[in-house]
């Protein structure tokens, strides 16, 4: 988290346990591999494959497989293994953008307005810790908590639009 423009990042020490990691890279690079297309994304808490470039068919069936072999090997260890649009995402638990936004809202909050948009699994534990007056917004038609649907990236950026307009308007 930075709380300003000129000031320093702030690091979770929660997250400094990611010897998991090693255990799986090796493994998520087999099935990079053996899904052309996909790639392995290594974030601070999490580490995520992505196969929306692949073929859609063998991405599903290798996302399955993947999360089953990954759900079994990871048992024992602090992680959740997530699957998304496209992805496979392995984080560690408690880990969320729920999470995070409580942690920011604490910091800096409370909020007079409070928005969220996203399009995959991983965005329903941010769309949770939002107050009930709040706007959530899905992106697609898959199920979600959100209190609000857009069909696609291009109503997204036209609901941004006429937002920008009203205010500059006011």
């Amino acid at each position: 988290m930075k709380l300003g423009k000129d000031a320093k990042w702030i690091k979770d020490t929660s997250l400094l346990d990611d010897a998991w990691k090693q255990q799986i890279l090796g493994m998520l690079d087999e099935y990079t591999i053996r899904t052309p297309g996909s790639s392995v994304e290594e974030k601070t808490a999490a580490v995520v494959w992505h196969y929306r470039a692949a073929n859609a068919d063998l991405g599903k069936w290798q996302a399955r497989e993947l999360t089953t072999h990954l759900e079994y090997s990871l048992a024992n260890q602090p992680v959740e293994v997530i699957e998304g649009s496209a992805i496979v995402e392995i984080r560690q638990q408690g880990v969320t953008k729920g999470a995070a936004f409580r942690a920011v809202e604490q910091a800096i909050g409370p909020f007079d307005f409070q928005l969220a948009i996203g399009d995959d699994t991983t965005d329903e534990d941010l769309f949770a810790a939002l107050q009930d007056s709040s706007i959530s917004i899905h992106v697609g038609d898959a199920p979600s908590r959100a209190t609000e649907r857009l069909s696609g990236p291009p109503a997204v950026r036209a609901f941004l639009r006429s937002l920008f307009h009203l205010r500059s308007s006011v």
